[in-house]
């Protein structure tokens, strides 16, 4: 019989950490889309890049 400690799942995407920061909104590193102005970039992954809004 398999068990857990502390409450927390075993792995998976809950309690994994996010490597984009809590990011919503990504593009490629080719594309300049003008939304971008009014976000914070969070952090760039191979060729893809992720913002947060603010």
């Amino acid at each position: 019989m398999a068990s857990r400690r502390g409450g927390r799942p075993p792995g998976g995407l809950y309690g994994a950490p996010d490597p984009t920061r809590g990011a919503l909104w990504y593009h490629a590193d080719y594309a300049d889309p003008p939304w971008t102005r009014s976000m914070t970039r969070t952090t760039q992954i191979g060729r893809h890049i992720y913002y947060v809004q603010g």
